[in-house]
């Protein structure tokens, strides 16, 4: 790889967290190396198919309307998947250097604080996965209507 494009790379990926995080670093009050998201956004997914009326007048309209309806949820999928991923290293990782040291009831105390957080983490992400097929599925009633013409 070229070290512009690499670093150029990097930058996006540390650029891409901060989103994400913002709430880990000050529960830690650690410093945080990310300033913008690492993931893409389920929600943000179902708005970037124009599908709606691109394959009417064509034979097989409603097959491709199914098609790009399945490219949009498999979008929505691995934007959800890298975004727990990325809930999940975080934690470790914060966890790792708040709970440093900490020995018995304060480790727990604090082992169960990030627990807690990653389990409202991972719903938040889920909801949002959700919300994001239906916005893929409500894609494809529109795109079918259009085949059809009604």
């Amino acid at each position: 790889m070229r070290p512009e494009l690499a670093r150029r790379v990097l930058l996006l990926a540390l650029a891409g967290a901060s989103l994400l995080v913002p709430v880990r670093a000050a529960r830690a009050q650690l410093g945080t190396l990310y300033t913008d998201l690492v993931c893409r956004d389920p929600g943000e997914i179902p708005g970037e198919f124009h599908f709606a009326t691109s394959f009417v007048g064509l034979v097989n309209c409603s097959r491709l309307c199914l098609d790009a309806t399945l490219v949009c949820k498999r979008g929505v999928d691995e934007a959800a998947a890298c975004q727990l991923a990325f809930a999940n290293d975080w934690v470790a990782s914060d966890s790792a250097v708040s709970c440093n040291g900490l020995t018995g009831p304060d480790l727990r105390d604090c082992r169960a604080g990030w627990a807690s957080d990653k389990k409202v983490w991972r719903d938040s992400i889920k909801r949002s996965q959700i919300i994001a097929r239906i916005g893929c599925a409500n894609l494809l009633s529109t795109c079918l209507a259009n085949c059809t013409g009604h």
